[in-house]
């Protein structure tokens, strides 16, 4: 394990955090390789959007940065259990794209009445969040610790909790949903700093029925991710 934590890096820089869109008068229900993932990351172009004027700098902190650190209930993650939090972010655009896409539609595919639901459609925004912290390093390690990117977490955790119950303000960690990605997981908000609105994503998931390999059991449903910049 020593092995393991031997390497950091001094993060100074603008990192994506991509949450779903809350509007400025509401704080509601702030929480977080598929098909057509490659083509949508390729195809969202950046376009940077306006702040919006009268919007509290207040607002844009407590949405794009202070709210995993001060909400009554941890989610557990890939590096927390669930007893203290973590702020996921990238170093790169494509890969937050990435990572929500996964995520979400392992969410929506757990929705009851989706059958009935031809189209899903979810708001997001990308925040630039200036990180300036030293950060453990594990992006360069998976060759040799494969579990980094397991589906199972258990591992994940059990780091995630070492570093944060000794202080490290966060580690870097390869993407396991976008090759060469990496993410940022941060585990003290004093290291982020200056949150600026930079995309407003549209999320699309049409819902369709493919025949079974067995013809004899029915359909299966997948959903289809369709994604707009604005």
């Amino acid at each position: 394990m020593s092995d393991l934590f031997d390497t950091v890096r001094e993060l100074k820089q603008d990192i994506f955090r991509n949450i779903v869109y809350i509007r400025p008068d509401s704080f509601s229900d702030l929480h977080d390789n598929e098909p057509n993932a490659e083509n949508i990351a390729r195809n969202a172009v950046s376009n940077v959007i306006d702040a919006g004027a009268g919007i509290p700098l207040e607002f844009h902190y407590m949405t794009a940065i202070q709210y995993p650190f001060e909400t009554d209930h941890f989610m557990a993650s890939r590096y927390s259990d669930g007893t203290f939090p973590v702020w996921y972010g990238s170093l790169e655009q494509e890969t937050t794209l990435y990572e929500t896409i996964h995520h979400m539609m392992k969410e929506e595919m757990k929705i009851e009445n989706i059958k009935s639901i031809p189209v899903i459609t979810r708001e997001r925004i990308i925040y630039h969040v200036y990180c300036n912290g030293i950060l453990i390093d594990l992006s360069k390690k998976t060759k040799f610790f494969p579990k980094l990117i397991s589906e199972d977490y258990l591992e994940t955790q059990k780091i995630g909790k070492q570093l944060y119950q000794q202080g490290f303000p966060g580690l870097l960690a390869y993407s396991a949903r976008y090759p060469n990605g990496t993410n940022a997981n941060i585990f003290k908000s004093e290291i982020l700093f200056d949150p600026k609105p930079y995309t407003k994503l549209i999320y699309q998931l049409y819902c369709v029925f493919r025949p079974h390999p067995n013809s004899n059991s029915g359909n299966i449903r997948t959903l289809i991710p369709v994604l707009s910049v604005h």
